[in-house]
């Protein structure tokens, strides 16, 4: 029987290692990309992320709008969807159910978690990729193999909050190994499922580790969705503290909860400014808390949700 080619590819998270995994997924053989990310591109961004350098940042461009425009440029015949908004489960659902296959590129447990949990549902096969400090890991899944959260659920210590933790650039060999997997596994390849890869930024190393496939699991085994805390989360990042509210907001019913802010507001986004602070808003229900401890941006979304 003849191998499924998976010709569509979801791309969620458009950062440091998105930013250059995915044109190099353009390259090759998909001829549909979703890409999938929240953030709007920063100064700070820039250095890390070069493929945001072209972007004027005194206006709000998101990560997944900038790369579909430029690549829907350089490669017209295929589609690049670009979803501007952070990915929880009924986002999940509805996204994931649209394409073959799933890469998550983001630093989020949550989201992970949460993708793991569509993909297992909607049977797609899925790989897990990241950067941290001075290594960079992927994993690759699909049925009758180990999920992410076989990983997670077995997992010692707590996994810390943060994006953009490191700016170190990951090496070739990484993101080629990276782009290797995602091919092979579109092309009907599971030889690579439910091993773990390693690389060393420092010294090149590499190692494999064989995940075993947990039979308690809630969700590859014994399927219980719900298990995974999903809805409104805030991530700590780098660039700020991050909220998805799962759904849409009304910015004019905001706007006169922000006594005392300075306020930029079209019919899509809102930015506040107060003293040394200030919250992007989008209709959709995303939210950046700049200058923010996880406390006063907690204590204000409360205010502005009424």
């Amino acid at each position: 029987m003849a191998q499924r080619h998976y010709k569509s590819v979801l791309v969620v998270g458009a950062g440091a290692l998105g930013s250059r995994v995915i044109p190099m997924l353009a390259e090759g053989e998909f001829d549909r990309i979703g890409i999938a990310d929240g953030d709007v591109v920063t100064k700070k961004n820039q250095i890390s992320q070069p493929a945001y350098a072209p972007v004027d940042t005194s206006k709000v461009v998101h990560k997944s709008d900038f790369i579909s425009y430029v690549l829907s440029s350089k490669y017209p015949a295929k589609e690049f969807v670009s979803y501007p908004f952070y990915i929880g489960e009924e986002r999940a659902k509805s996204a994931v159910r649209d394409y073959d296959m799933v890469i998550d590129l983001t630093d989020n447990l949550q989201t992970r978690l949460v993708l793991n949990s569509a993909c297992s549902m909607l049977s797609k096969p899925i790989v897990f990729a990241s950067i941290d400090e001075n290594e960079g890991f992927f994993y690759t899944s699909s049925d009758g193999f180990a999920c992410y959260n076989c990983i997670y659920r077995n997992s010692i210590g707590s996994p810390k909050e943060g994006c953009d933790s490191s700016i170190i650039k990951p090496t070739d060999a990484f993101l080629k190994g990276l782009v290797n997997a995602v091919t092979r596994m579109a092309r009907g390849d599971s030889s690579q499922n439910g091993h773990l890869n390693y690389t060393s930024f420092v010294n090149g190393s590499r190692m494999e580790i064989n995940v075993a496939k947990d039979k308690a699991c809630e969700i590859c085994s014994v399927h219980n969705y719900s298990s995974v805390p999903v809805s409104k989360f805030i991530q700590i990042c780098g660039s700020g503290i991050k909220v998805s509210l799962q759904k849409n907001i009304d910015l004019n019913a905001v706007e006169g909860r922000l006594s005392g802010y300075s306020i930029q507001s079209d019919n899509e986004y809102m930015l506040a400014h107060l003293d040394r602070k200030s919250v992007l808003i989008s209709a959709k229900g995303d939210l950046l808390f700049t200058g923010y401890t996880r406390q006063e941006a907690e204590s204000l979304l409360v205010s502005l949700l009424g």
